[in-house]
């Protein structure tokens, strides 16, 4: 929602001007008021919306082949208070990640092809797996646009119907969890369209007022992986170091954090914001209020997972 108001105000800005402006789906297989059930209302668990995804009568638009020639703008014309620099306080966080990731659409299309042809296949079997490269690693890519999730979608269909046509059950399975995962990603824009308040307050209202633990021993101890589970530490340090976590880290750190030290899953909420390289709203509110159980299809409210 507050992208759409952000770009409503720069059409009108650019209108104003005297410049045609029009706006392009690039971040969604589908647009979350084309996705509504047979009554047109918006669904409210993920299984009844992924099924309607998945059954819509139109694919997925293909993405477009990329332009040969892109006029680029002239840097030197901006107002130095609108450029962002690096500053001597961000140089030593930069270069750890700088050893960890390498930005940019050629090194997102390269992780992809590395993932399609390697990991993909297996993905059904390895991806709770936290020990090793089990996972895409596109999630950075993605948020920042250097690739499309339509492009995505595409790319590993054609492999599955080629798995398909070869008899390989293992892969098309795999696919099939691959393509579940991206769902989350799409259902999670979809609930912050109709429910904008998700990342502030939980979509089950009789827990909006639960006595978190306002602990800020707890919270330093969480970010600093000092808790003493040394699977909650090493996932906490990692996230430091790498800006990045395995889906089941992220689980096991944040269930550890609300349901063992009771903090407001908000403040965690905000740290991973802060730290994460693939920080995006949308999925970390859904990410958090599940592991809490706020959500009407989330995990039960006083379920614990064992940190160790």
């Amino acid at each position: 929602p507050l992208s759409l108001v952000r770009d409503h105000r720069a059409k009108e800005i650019l209108t104003a001007q005297g410049i045609t402006v029009r706006s392009f789906n690039a971040d969604l297989l589908y647009e979350p008021w084309d996705v509504n059930d047979a009554q047109g209302r918006p669904f409210t668990t993920f299984d009844t919306f992924w099924e309607r995804c998945l059954s819509m009568p139109f694919d997925p638009e293909a993405p477009l082949l990329p332009p040969k020639r892109i006029i680029s703008g002239d840097v030197s014309r901006c107002p130095s208070v609108t450029l962002v620099f690096e500053d001597e306080s961000e140089k030593g966080s930069n270069a750890l990640l700088a050893r960890a990731w390498s930005p940019g659409w050629s090194n997102a299309d390269r992780a992809l092809t590395t993932f399609i042809n390697g990991p993909l296949i297996e993905y059904s079997m390895n991806r709770r797996k936290a020990d090793s490269a089990t996972t895409s690693f596109l999630s950075p890519h993605l948020h920042f646009g250097e690739v499309s999730v339509r492009k995505v979608f595409h790319l590993v269909r054609i492999k599955q119907v080629l798995w398909a046509n070869e008899g390989n059950k293992a892969g098309e399975e795999s696919v099939n969890l691959f393509i579940k995962s991206i769902g989350l990603r799409e259902y999670s824009r979809y609930l912050s369209f109709n429910h904008p308040y998700t990342h502030e307050r939980p979509l089950l209202g009789h827990l909006k007022f639960f006595p978190w633990v306002v602990d800020e021993g707890y919270f330093k101890a969480w970010r600093q992986g000092r808790t003493g589970y040394p699977l909650v530490d090493a996932g906490m340090r990692e996230l430091w170091a790498a800006g990045w976590l395995h889906d089941r880290i992220r689980v096991v750190v944040a269930s550890f954090f609300v349901k063992v030290l009771q903090l407001p899953w908000r403040w965690g909420m905000k740290y991973f914001w802060d730290t994460l390289l693939d920080a995006d709203l949308e999925s970390d509110a859904l990410g958090w209020q599940y592991i809490t159980g706020t959500l009407p299809d989330c995990r039960e409210f006083d379920r614990i997972d064992n940190p160790q």
